[in-house]
């Protein structure tokens, strides 16, 4: 899910982020995904077992909000790249 949001978050900024920040800023943005982004967030930290009913739903809203505007191609880098500019935020974050 964090993932996701920092998908979301460079399609939509142009640039990359902490996963933390890219959360934050879907939690602002598209408020109806709150919830499942604050467990997303817990989990990180806690690793419980989750429904992924309503991280599926999620994904596919992003996957549809991503293709929408017209980043079809960028989709499958943006899940696939690991930029390590910022694994000691989310090394910091996680504990």
């Amino acid at each position: 899910m964090l993932t996701l949001c920092r998908a979301l978050y460079t399609l939509h900024n142009g640039e990359l982020c902490s996963k933390p920040k890219a959360a934050a800023w879907v939690q602002k943005t598209y408020p109806h995904w709150q919830p499942i982004i604050e467990r997303s967030l817990l989990w990180r930290s806690q690793h419980e077992i989750d429904d992924l009913t309503e991280s599926m739903a999620f994904l596919h809203e992003a996957l549809a909000l991503a293709q929408a505007a017209g980043y079809k191609d960028m989709i499958g880098s943006i899940f696939t790249g690991r930029s390590t500019q910022f694994e000691e935020d989310d090394e910091e974050f996680s504990g």
